[in-house]
C-alpha cells in the first residue's frame, strides 16, 4: 500500500525514475510516504539545495487521499523568474501564497526553511533570512492529514531534510543553518 497508512507512522521511499530516466526532467527525486510525519496545522520543513532551478516545485506535501482536490496541501515553489515562493491550501481549497524577491545562488548550497501556522500564516527563510512572509496577516482552517512529501526539482541536489511539528524561531533557524542541529523546547 503506497499510502503509508499501513506503515506505522513511518516512511516508505519510492523513486520514479524509470519513465523519466532518459529525459531526467521530473520525478527523479524521492517520494516519501508516511502519515503523521508533517502536521498541517503548524510546522516547518528545512533542507539544503544546490543546483540550477527551473519553474515548478522544490518541495511539496500532499494529502493521503489520491485524486481529491486537496491533494497538494503545501509546497515550496519556483516561479518563471526562478524566485522561491510557497503556498498552503486550506480546507476550502484556497491557496495562501507568499513570493520571494531574492535571487537564487545555484552554485552554492542554499538552506531553505518553510514555516506555517494556521493561526498566523506562512514564512519562507533562505540562508537564514526571511525572504517572504504573511506572518500575522493570514489564517486558515486545518487541512486533511498529510501523507507524502516529494522533492521533484530536477538537476538539483537535496541534503539534510528536517520536519518539525511547529514553526521554527529565527534563532532555531540560525542554529540549524550553522550547526545542523536545533535544540527544541520541551513543548515542541
Amino acid at each position: 500500500n503506497n499510502s503509508g497508512v499501513d506503515l506505522d507512522m513511518f516512511t516508505s521511499v519510492q523513486f520514479n525514475t524509470s519513465k523519466a530516466r532518459s529525459k531526467n526532467i521530473r520525478n527523479n527525486e524521492p517520494i516519501l510516504f508516511g502519515a503523521g510525519k508533517i502536521i498541517p496545522r503548524a510546522g516547518a520543513v528545512a533542507f539544503w539545495v544546490k543546483g540550477p532551478l527551473s519553474e515548478g516545485m522544490l518541495f511539496n506535501q500532499s494529502a493521503m487521499a489520491w485524486g481529491r482536490s486537496e491533494k497538494h496541501l503545501f509546497a515550496v515553489t519556483v516561479d518563471k523568474d526562478l524566485r522561491l515562493g510557497a503556498y498552503f491550501t486550506d480546507c476550502q481549497y484556497i491557496h495562501h501564497t507568499i513570493k520571494s524577491t531574492e535571487k537564487w545562488n545555484e552554485s552554492a548550497w542554499n538552506h531553505v526553511v518553510f514555516n506555517w501556522d494556521n493561526a498566523y500564516g506562512l514564512e519562507l527563510f533562505v540562508n537564514g533570512k526571511s525572504s517572504a512572509s504573511s506572518w500575522g496577516k493570514d489564517a486558515w482552517w486545518e487541512t486533511p492529514l498529510s501523507g507524502l512529501f516529494h522533492f521533484p526539482m530536477p538537476h538539483v541536489a537535496y541534503d539534510e531534510f528536517y520536519s518539525f511539528s511547529r514553526p521554527l524561531t529565527p534563532e532555531e533557524i540560525s542554529s540549524l543553518l550553522k550547526e545542523n542541529t536545533v535544540t527544541l523546547s520541551p513543548a515542541a
